[in-house]
C-alpha cells in the first residue's frame, strides 16, 4: 500500500541514516518500525481494557456501527473468514 505522511524532516533525516546504516530501504525500515511499535504489549493492553472503557473510546466510533452482538473479533477467525470467502 502507498502512503502519503507529512513528517518533520529531522524524524525523516533519523530514519534515512539508520536504513543506512542498517543497509536497508526507507520504505523497509519504516515498515520495521511500524511493526516493532505494534507488539503484542499494544494488543494486549487493548484487550485487557472493560466494556465501559471499550464503549467509551473514542477511537473505536468509527467502527462502532460493524459492531454486531455475538460477532467474533478472534484474528484467526476472521483470517478464516477472509479465506472462505475468496474461494
Amino acid at each position: 500500500m502507498k502512503l502519503d505522511i507529512d513528517i518533520p524532516d529531522s524524524l525523516f533525516d533519523q530514519v534515512k541514516a539508520r536504513s543506512v546504516m542498517e543497509g536497508c530501504s526507507i520504505d523497509s525500515m519504516i515498515t520495521r518500525l511500524l511493526e516493532s511499535s505494534l507488539d503484542d504489549a499494544s494488543i494486549s493492553s487493548i484487550q485487557n481494557l472493560s466494556e465501559d472503557e471499550l464503549f467509551n473510546a473514542p477511537w473505536l466510533e468509527i467502527a462502532r456501527r460493524y459492531v454486531r452482538p455475538g460477532m467474533s473479533h478472534d484474528l484467526d477467525e476472521i483470517d478464516a473468514a477472509i479465506e472462505l470467502g475468496t474461494r
